[in-house]
């Protein structure tokens, strides 16, 4: 636990250190007036592509695991019970392994899909930073910086999101639609509620 302690404060770090070496002043962003709105249209428009990048991550996964997993299932139906018990250990290990890679191809095929315009804070703030022309560089109206900072940020998210499945999303979807139709007045709990549900989906 202390080494990811360590990682998240060395990620921390850079974007400090990213801040500071470039020379162009970071503007703040406005965020869409309706956030639950706008993220609950984000996050379904991002489900379906999920989905197919998963139905192709288990293409490949059946693939590769296929005849481990077929083996596995056939020493789960033997009456040895020796037999059974190695069945289950093996079983473990094909779907420790198929999830393992079902992240990765995920993750890969998100960098992808978000580098070639499937993203997620454009649909959040209500302009990104512009591109950058000479004439604006000149203008002092484009920030080079900023610009390549947002889009690798919202890239790696977006991947992230990918990777991290349907069902998590799915219930991101939930939770937003809710708080973008029911006032908090009419449910002093909501706060709590939400919190707990978001803890359960991590």
């Amino acid at each position: 636990m202390r080494k990811y302690g360590w990682l998240a404060a060395a990620v921390a770090l850079a974007a400090v250190l990213l801040i500071f070496i470039f020379n162009d002043p970071f503007v703040g962003l406005k965020f869409k007036d309706n956030m639950a709105q706008a993220g609950a249209g984000v996050a379904t428009a991002l489900l379906v592509v999920t989905l197919f990048v998963e139905r192709s991550a288990s293409v490949v996964n059946a693939l590769i695991s296929g005849d481990r997993q077929r083996d596995a299932e056939l020493r789960l139906d033997d009456v040895d019970v020796a037999v059974q018990n190695q069945g289950r250990a093996e079983m473990k290990d094909v779907m420790t392994d198929k999830e393992r890679l079902r992240i990765l191809l995920s993750f890969a095929a998100g960098l992808f899909i978000s580098a070639a315009g499937i993203r997620t804070l454009e649909g959040l703030v209500q302009a990104v930073p512009a591109a950058c022309t000479k004439a604006t560089l000149q203008a002092g109206t484009c920030f080079a910086s900023h610009t390549q900072l947002f889009f690798a940020v919202d890239v790696l998210l977006t991947a992230g999101l990918i990777a991290g499945g349907s069902n998590g999303l799915s219930t991101l979807i939930q939770i937003l639609k809710d708080i973008a139709t029911r006032p908090a007045k009419d449910d002093p709990q909501g706060s709590t509620k939400l919190r707990a549900r978001l803890t359960s989906t991590g």
